[in-house]
């Protein structure tokens, strides 16, 4: 369960000082760790996020789980996962030369008896609630939990904690020298000094107008899955001012969504599933994609990018009662109707096309005529041909968690210069 106490109150913009030694930009958890551990160092530490304060915590209040490293079995983790394999699962997906993935694996050993210490509470894997997992550790009470310890521990070491946000940078912001900010509030601008920036912001996930840009019009489709106030306004500036940039511009983690989802921070209750037991068709009620060609851990990417590569991303899976009834525990029920024409109509997909799809896949089952794409059946799935009425059907948008399209940092989290260097107080 959650964890009940209440975060501790914090000041309100006006309460802001002139002046800090480290200024920390997002409340998430790269933030509250970033400037806990400043303050158990000895440093003054402020910590600013946009969000109204029931939200601070940023796109980590929807995390459930941490992977770190580890080399012998604890009551969180099973078996053992070394710090050198951590790095080698990073650079396999990431190859890098800054040494950042064995800084960051290295490190993560040492994490959950530091987030433990702060109060942070892990699911015993011995009572019987989790999948098998030795890389992961889960939170107990999920990322909310998570988010309200780190906020508590914060409050409680002296850390100031207000409502706002910075959206540039001075101009001489990589030169070594203290840093003059404006910090915007609900009562307007705020003048402060800091002698080091942290920003921890997160990506442009919440800003459709820079997806759209990189991406095209489809991108205007995307649901955001996280926070609604991560629009990137500071790191695109610092992109924009001589930061290095590393990622690809648009990029992010993509998963397939239940459309009828709230635009933005729905998070993972939000995810769609189950379409190695039906069909998936676009508007024109058309197939575009084997349905059972992945049913591994991957498939939810899979199916995100899939549908966000496509100029209309949206789609729908069909299924019938008995694929509807394996489906995972539900956002919202599928929509259902007894014949493939009302169901098209419901849906908004074209009537012809669908019945179409459905005349295909009964032929390729009665007289193996190709299908295209094929249908797999992987061993293991059930899955049982012809669609038989009543039908149900989910919609399906791409569903954005997080970019990844940024500045890049060196091994002590310094943001690097475009030229050459990296800045001297300004960390990422």
């Amino acid at each position: 369960m959650p964890d009940p106490r209440p975060v501790p109150p914090v000041p309100g913009p006006s309460a802001l000082p002139g002046a800090t030694g480290v200024l920390v930009a997002g409340a998430g958890f790269a933030g509250l760790t970033a400037a806990i551990e400043a303050r158990l160092r000895g440093a003054e530490v402020t910590l600013i996020d946009p969000a109204p304060t029931p939200l601070w915590g940023g796109n980590t209040r929807h995390s459930r789980n941490i992977r770190l490293a580890h080399d012998s079995e604890t009551r969180w983790q099973r078996g053992g996962y070394p710090a050198a394999e951590f790095a080698a699962d990073i650079e396999r997906l990431v190859p890098s030369d800054t040494g950042l993935a064995g800084v960051l694996a290295r490190g993560s050993a040492d994490l959950g008896s530091w987030l433990a210490a702060r109060g942070v509470a892990f699911e015993p894997w011995d009572e019987g609630n989790l999948p098998f997992s030795r890389r992961t550790a889960f939170f107990r009470g999920g990322g909310q939990a998570l988010s309200h310890a780190l906020l508590r521990a914060a409050g409680q070491l002296g850390v100031r904690i207000a409502s706002g946000r910075i959206e540039a940078l001075p101009p001489d912001w990589a030169e070594d020298r203290p840093l003059r900010l404006t910090v915007q509030t609900a009562d307007g601008q705020h003048s402060l000094q800091a002698e080091a920036l942290v920003l921890a912001t997160g990506g442009y996930g919440a800003n459709p107008d820079e997806m759209i840009r990189h991406l095209g019009p489809g991108a205007a489709a995307f649901a955001n899955r996280g926070t609604p106030h991560q629009d990137g306004a500071p790191l695109l500036w610092l992109m924009a001012h001589g930061a290095a940039t590393v990622g690809r511009p648009g990029d992010g983690h993509l998963v397939a969504v239940d459309a009828r989802a709230p635009a933005s921070d729905a998070g993972i209750v939000s995810r769609a599933d189950g379409m190695q037991f039906g069909l998936v068709v676009d508007a024109a009620g058309q197939r575009f994609r084997d349905e059972g060609a992945d049913v591994g851990s991957a498939r939810y990417s899979v199916w995100g990018r899939a549908l966000a590569e496509r100029a209309d991303p949206r789609a729908w899976l069909i299924l019938d009662a008995e694929g509807a009834a394996r489906l995972p525990p539900l956002l919202y029920p599928p929509l259902t109707a007894e014949n493939p024409a009302d169901l098209a109509r419901l849906c908004g997909i074209e009537p012809g096309g669908l019945a179409a799809t459905l005349e295909a896949l009964a032929a390729h089952l009665d007289r193996g005529t190709p299908l295209e794409p094929p249908r797999s059946r992987p061993e293991g799935v059930p899955f049982a041909p012809p669609l038989r009425p009543p039908l149900a059907a989910i919609p399906l948008r791409p569903g954005l968690t997080f970019t990844r399209h940024g500045v890049a940092v060196d091994a002590t989290a310094r943001v690097r210069l475009a030229d050459s260097g990296s800045a001297h107080r300004v960390f990422a």
